[in-house]
C-alpha cells in the first residue's frame, strides 16, 4: 500500500488542527481567567502591589 499524496495529508492535517485551534481559546482563556490568575495574583501580590512609602519613611531613607 502506497502512502497518500502529500497534498491530501496536508488537507487531513488542516482539518484536524483547525477545529482544535478554534476550541483552544475557548478553553484556555476561561481557565486562565478563573482558575490560574486569581491564585497567581495572590502569590505575586507583593510584587504587583508594592508597599507605598510614607513621608516619614522617605525622610529616614
Amino acid at each position: 500500500m502506497t502512502p497518500p499524496a502529500r497534498p491530501k495529508m496536508v488537507a487531513v492535517t488542516l482539518l484536524a488542527v483547525y477545529p482544535l485551534s478554534l476550541l483552544f481559546p475557548l478553553v484556555v482563556v476561561p481557565a486562565l481567567t478563573y482558575a490560574f490568575n486569581p491564585g497567581l495574583s495572590r502569590v505575586m501580590r507583593r510584587w504587583l502591589y508594592p508597599a507605598q512609602r510614607t513621608d516619614r519613611q522617605d525622610a529616614a531613607a
